[in-house]
């Protein structure tokens, strides 16, 4: 699979594909199978990630006995930790 088609991919995931790349992510969905196994198994973990990220709030103990609270979200397909 080619590198433009991996980004295409993730552009989609990432909900920032423009109306002209869907159109070519759909023909190439439709005739090629390592995309769609790709694209499934990308999605799969995108899933993932998105579950990870929004759950709770996670309590961490700090250096001076009180209680931090962060938590870590989605943003254009990274992890961040707020």
């Amino acid at each position: 699979m080619k590198e433009e088609e991996l980004n295409l991919l993730h552009r989609y995931l990432d909900r920032v594909i423009s109306p002209d790349e869907l159109k070519h992510l759909e023909e190439l969905l439709r005739t090629n199978p390592e995309a769609r196994s790709t694209l499934r198994s990308l999605a799969t973990i995108d899933a993932k990630w998105q579950e990870l990220g929004t759950k709770e709030l996670i309590k961490e103990p700090n250096t001076n006995g009180l209680t931090d609270i962060c938590t870590s979200i989605r943003v254009n397909g990274n992890l961040k930790t707020m």
